[in-house]
């Protein structure tokens, strides 16, 4: 029910003119129409996103549960990464 209201709001925000409470709301019903005709949804393209691999400053970021299941570039660096930290943890100059 609260898509419902999320959805009239994007379509008043940004698919209705703002000069009166008339042409909005008659913006409003026509966008709602519109949206509600599957044969005219239904020929909607869509734009294709590219994806990009992460760079190893921005994978260093990222947080995996251990138990995900990583494998790959991104499992490697994750781990050799919670190596170095378990060795230096290890190596503190605070219990000296």
């Amino acid at each position: 029910m609260n898509f419902i209201w999320v959805f009239i709001r994007r379509i008043r925000e940004h698919n209705t003119r703002k000069t009166g409470r008339e042409d909005t709301t008659r913006d409003l019903i026509n966008g709602l129409l519109v949206s509600s005709d599957p044969l005219i949804t239904g020929r909607r393209q869509f734009r294709k996103l590219k994806r990009r691999a992460l760079s190893p400053e921005a994978e260093l970021l990222v947080v995996i549960p251990e138990n995900a299941g990583v494998t790959g570039a991104l499992g490697d660096s994750l781990s050799e990464v919670q190596q170095s930290e378990d060795t230096e943890s290890e190596t503190s100059d605070w219990e000296t």
